[in-house]
């Protein structure tokens, strides 16, 4: 057993340095890797920060007429809510003034319509020397 211990004494001492050598060099890759990525990712987030700068300029640009959409949408909701109040208002009148709005409208049909006329009868000279009778629904000339 002795033997066995002093034998993997000697191939310890020989393969821990190379082995630490090994592990070294793995760190150094390792953090290489890391610090490229690193670098990268700044540039990157510059980046993203100059765009974020592009976009906020872009929404203060967009402020002014979002907020004359909002004045106006406003304004539409007043006057939907006006219109609605006047034709209540109108449905209220009317329904209280039936009577009345009943007589001025037969009033204002008797106006439009126009008295009828008599048709003109044309007359020939021969027709009114002769004298006219009626016999059986008709006229008859002799």
């Amino acid at each position: 057993m002795d033997e066995l211990l002093a034998a993997m004494y000697k191939v310890s001492v020989q393969l821990v340095p190379i082995l630490g050598v090994a592990a070294l060099c793995f760190l150094i890759y390792l953090l290489r890797h890391c610090v490229t990525f690193i670098k990268e990712l700044t540039v990157m987030v510059q980046k993203a920060g100059s765009a974020m700068e592009g976009v906020d300029k872009s929404i203060d640009k967009l402020q002014a007429p979002l907020d004359t959409v909002v004045r106006l949408s406003g304004t539409i909701d007043q006057v939907q809510e006006s219109a609605v109040g006047a034709v209540k208002n109108m449905a209220g009148f009317m329904a209280g003034n039936l009577d009345s709005a009943k007589e001025a409208a037969a009033a204002r049909s008797a106006k439009k319509k126009p008295a009828p006329q008599p048709e003109p009868v044309a007359v020939t000279p021969a027709e009114s020397e002769e004298p006219k009778t009626q016999s059986e629904g008709g006229t008859e000339h002799e």
